[in-house]
């Protein structure tokens, strides 16, 4: 305590005497009360302060740190503008005093104020006091806020708690979880102002309480030293500085820019004033705004006419990131497209671009298919940032053609991090997107709940009349405790109709009548009677009967009555599409039930099972859909992006997940596009049978299988020929190809060991390179890291090819000690409560291999020593939500499936060695606990989807908080794609050590989701 109060003491001190005595001459109080103190002339480095260790996307814009010279002193209030201070000039905004429970007395700070209130306010002022008062320029605002410091913030390198209104810090690299704990708990906070100590210059508040307009534009620095900077001439976003209440510290610092629309305005934003002539200093040459595009070719498109032959193309990836992008590089997650056609023939999609869904790193980047002589190209375009309010969640985007020469632009705008605190704005080109009209927010500034715009908007009555389809859920609500429904304009967008606002989450059941659509990531068309049909993911709580729930609104959308559709629900990681074709039929594209797919008729007429995405289309309006088939180009390995990760398309398997958007070109040709791949095909297609599915050969002994070989591009290389044998000495030519993979036509015995290798051959056939040799095994045995090395951070993978594992451990808190098998490893975690705690890595195991987690086990030994975090990770796959751990102090085993959890009456005893498997099949999961030559079992009856590995598998550590941790002993870890039986894994439990044990344990019964090692061991040559 003592020292605490030292410190205060002495920071005062030094703020109050570092004034200089002839700054306080001619400080003045003026007729509002302000307190106005002389800022004087001087430099400063504007930019990213010294010493900050922060992830570049927090600061991309804050370089390059600039020398700035303030050629002229100015006044700049003490403290923000108050409530009783503003309301002088606006009465009418008492109202939104209270608002989110924050800024209700006169002396706090002022919130709910525009960029351009706060002009007006400005203008009212120097009209009212004689002298010249504005809002202070970017650099005039950091200038004054360093007050002549160069660390983060003026108090140096952090922010005592006295300038803290429920701030937390974010832990680097984890942006999802310390912003879903805090944003779950936004206080109401006092914004009383001139309560923060003073910076030396006299001012209050300068790090938090509201963030504050300033005047500049938004828009990049320069690399050269700037006099009297007043920003662009012109823009999109005028930008905020200082941060605010209920957010993460870093948004507090000096160098931080926030920006937003300038007609935006919420609970987090307010603003102080200067007085002083503004700088006669010429504006920074204007930037084109974003969204604008130079390149938009200006010549409609002549469309061909509309064939009637059926066509399917593709996918090909439309999201092709821009790795040189000082902001793209570093954010890693694509999801939540739209897609349009421009009425030069180009294609346009945007989508999000983030680390966290949640994060305010948050952008929305675009790319082009462009369109020439009556072709689209082969590749989409490197993807531009296309709309990008700093600090800002922008989740939920729409693009539209209203057949009239208009492409209209719908997205949301989040106060700060999360979706649950926006407002939605429009903006529309007229010239195939190389410019765009000045955003409009169309939703109610006071009235901000989640607005999240859906790529699902028609237009009609000539171009009038507007339906767009919005994600809703009341403020401080997430969309499974709402619903959705839409907005509707009937004049090109000028004013909105709300169907939507303080309606709460609609109680759904066939034929019951509520206010909002039964479910969310909405879709909707208008039926020839005149009703809305709308259809959304019901993720298990707006479902009827495990169905899709259809609602029908007879009334614009002030209600909907609700039917049960006869397609799966879908839930996280989906989205449907659901549109009119022009040729008349409803098409709708979801995904099978993951577990039991759906039934499809070939084009003999015969049923087959089929999973993930697929087509539906009505004729009668949405009450029959007598079409129905796969989206599959039949074979193939892809990414999917987000959610979707690696997948292999077969004949009866297409993709498995994806957030789904849709648009029709005047040729008719459908784009269907997922969270990173773009179809191609049409209506005939679509009613046109698939081919029946290739039968497997199953008259080999032992479920015999024939697995796909693949292989890396070879420099100068025309074709291929591909080797295979059962030793290096009987491999025998099998096939040569142009290809880069080969589906080996005879049957392979599962069980067994193969080699292969790929020679490359030069035009004339030639050879130019002999290939390596692998080997591969037809099932069983996916992964095993003994974690025999005696040093190290390496874990080496036993199975040949296979990838290895890295020890993580920041703080040294491991080390190699005898386990039951050799060596194991021992983690004895130093940072009991950081976010360093030890643990192994194993990198892009779904990149590698075709392995689903409904059908696998998961075996180690562990011996624990007591020092268990609540809960520990024991095996998590980040990728997926899925893995188990146990629930620390009662060491009780967990398990999580799709982000679903699941408890058992298992606990791990202390301080001995144990035998632990995790088993998934589609329909259970089991836990077995060797012990004392016991076994005990949990077996849990779920339902498990496939659920491909993607992103980092972490042994020791939880995946989202990694404070919690592991503190014992790891050793022979295995990965099987297969569920091993109680019987099996007894025998490892009493298994003693051999020469080796692949031979022995690298089998596999039948051939239930094959792993082919050939996927994923790819020749060292280039």
């Amino acid at each position: 305590m003592y020292k605490h109060l030292l410190y205060w003491f002495l920071i005062n001190m030094f703020c109050w005497a570092a004034l200089p005595s002839k700054a306080h001459s001619s400080d003045f109080t003026n007729s509002l009360g302000m307190e106005m103190f002389r800022i004087e002339a001087g430099k400063f480095e504007m930019g990213g302060s010294e010493g900050e260790t922060l992830i570049p996307s927090d600061q991309w814009d804050e370089k390059p740190v600039h020398q700035v010279t303030v050629t002229q002193p100015f006044y700049m209030a003490s403290t923000e503008v108050t409530n009783a201070q503003y309301e002088q000039f606006d009465p009418e905004h008492s109202t939104f005093r209270g608002l989110r429970g924050v800024s209700s007395e006169d002396n706090d700070a002022v919130v709910y104020v525009s960029w351009n209130e706060a002009e007006a306010f400005c203008e009212w002022l120097s009209q009212k006091e004689g002298k010249n008062y504005r809002l202070p320029t970017e650099a005039e605002w950091e200038y004054a806020c360093r007050a002549g410091t160069s660390t983060a913030y003026w108090t140096g390198s952090e922010l005592p708690e006295a300038h803290h209104r429920n701030q937390w810090v974010e832990r680097q690299g984890n942006h999802k979880d310390s912003d879903l704990r805090k944003l779950k708990g936004k206080v109401e906070v006092s914004l009383q102002v001139g309560t923060m100590p003073p910076n030396p210059w006299g001012l209050h508040e300068m790090h938090g309480n509201v963030e504050e307009w300033v005047s500049d534009w938004y828009g990049q620095y320069s690399n050269h030293s700037c006099l009297d900077p007043v920003g662009p001439a012109d823009g999109m976003f005028k930008v905020t500085r200082g941060g605010s209440h209920n957010t993460a510290l870093k948004y507090l610092r000096s160098a931080n820019r926030s920006a937003t629309l300038p007609e935006d305005k919420h609970w987090l934003i307010g603003f102080r004033v200067v007085q002083a002539p503004m700088p006669d200093t010429d504006p920074a040459q204007s930037v084109l705004p974003e969204m604008s595009d130079p390149s938009a070719d200006q010549q409609n498109a002549q469309w061909s006419e509309s064939t009637e032959l059926p066509f399917f193309s593709g996918p090909i990836p439309f999201v092709q990131p821009d790795s040189e992008h000082p902001l793209m590089s570093e954010l890693p997650h694509h999801h939540c497209p739209t897609i349009t056609w421009a009425p030069n023939g180009d294609l346009i999609a945007a989508w999000f671009n983030t680390i966290s869904e949640i994060g305010r790193e948050m952008v929305i980047v675009s790319s082009r298919l462009r369109y020439n002589n009556g072709e689209w190209a082969d590749k989409w375009d490197t993807a531009r940032l296309f709309f990008a309010p700093a600090d800002r969640n922008t989740t939920g985007s729409s693009l539209l053609n209203d057949g009239l020469g208009r492409i209209y632009f719908f997205n949301a705008i989040g106060d700060s991090g999360h979706h649950r605190d926006q407002s939605m704005m429009m903006s529309f080109s007229e010239d195939s997107g190389k410019t765009w009209s000045s955003p409009k927010i169309i939703s109610d500034l006071k009235n901000r709940h989640k607005y999240t715009p859906m790529d699902s908007a028609f237009v009609e009555n000539g171009g009038q009349r507007i339906v767009l389809s919005v994600d809703y859920a009341p403020i401080g609500h997430s969309a499974n405790e709402a619903g959705s429904g839409v907005f509707i304009s009937q004049d090109r967008g000028k004013s909105w109709l709300d169907k939507i606002s303080n309606k709460s989450r609609p109680k759904v059941a066939h034929g019951s009548t509520d206010g909002l659509v039964a479910g969310f990531h909405i879709n909707t068309v208008r039926l020839t009677d005149g009703r809305l049909l709308a259809m959304a993911r019901g993720q298990g709580r707006f479902d009827i009967n495990g169905h899709i729930t259809k609602s029908y609104s007879n009334d614009e959308g002030e209600t909907w009555t609700y039917q049960e559709s006869c397609f799966p629900d879908i839930s996280y990681g989906r989205r449907l599409v659901l549109m009119r074709l022009n040729k008349g039929p409803i098409m709708l594209v979801s995904f099978t039930d993951p577990t039991d797919g759906m039934e499809f008729l070939d084009s003999n007429g015969d049923s087959f099972t089929g999973y993930g995405m697929f087509a539906a289309l009505s004729y009668d309006e949405g009450s029959t859909w007598p079409t129905q088939k796969l989206i599959t180009p039949g074979k193939g390995t892809y990414d999917g992006k987000a959610h979707t990760g690696t997948f292999n398309a077969t004949a009866t398997q297409a993709e498995p997940k994806g957030y789904l958007a849709a648009t029709q070109t005047p040729d008719d040709t459908i784009h269907l596009i997922s969270s990173g791949l773009h179809y191609q095909y049409n209506l005939e297609w679509l009613e046109t049978p698939a081919d029946p599915p290739p039968v497997p050969n199953n008259s080999s002994e032992n479920n015999s299988i024939s697995p796909l070989l693949k292989w890396n591009k070879i420099n100068n290389a025309n074709s291929y020929r591909v080797y295979l044998g059962d030793s290096t000495e009987t491999m025998q030519h099998l096939q040569t190809t142009a290809d880069l993979e080969y589906q080996v036509a005879s049957p392979l015995k599962a069980k067994n060991s193969y080699f292969w290798r790929v020679d490359a051959l030069d035009e004339q056939g030639d050879l130019i390179q002999t290939g390596d040799v692998w080997k591969f095994t037809t099932g069983g045995l996916f992964g095993y890291w003994k974690l025999d090395e005696e040093s190290g951070t390496t874990v080496k993978n036993a199975i040949e090819g296979g990838p290895d594992g890295t020890i993580v451990a920041p703080n040294n808190d491991y080390s190699r000690e005898s386990g039951v098998i050799g060596k194991a490893v021992k983690f004895s975690p130093i940072d009991q409560t950081g976010d360093n705690g030890p643990r192994i890595e194993l990198q892009d195991i779904g990149s590698h291999a075709d392995i689903y987690t409904n059908t696998s086990t998961v075996a180690m030994w562990l011996y624990l020593d007591g020092h268990q975090q609540d809960p520990t990770g024991l095996f998590i796959n980040r990728g997926t939500g899925t893995g188990f751990w146990m629930a620390g102090s009662n060491r009780h085993l967990r398990y999580m499936w799709d982000r679903g959890n699941y408890g058992s009456d298992i606990t791990l005893p202390l301080n001995k060695w144990v035998y632990l498997a995790w088993v998934v099949e589609p329909n259970k999961a089991s836990f077995y606990l060797f012990e004392d030559g016991e076994v005990r079992s949990w077996v849990n009856s779920q339902s498990h989807g496939l659920n491909a590995f993607s992103g980092p598998t972490r042994i020791g550590a939880e995946v989202l908080q990694r404070e919690r941790f592991l503190s014992g002993m790891i050793d022979d870890v295995r990965i099987y794609n297969r569920p091993l039986s109680v019987s099996e894994l007894q025998e490892f439990y009493q298994w003693e050590p051999l020469q080796s044990d692949l031979n022995k344990n690298g089998v596999v019964d039948g051939n239930d989701l094959m792993l082919f090692f050939a996927e994923w061991m790819y020749s060292s040559i280039e």
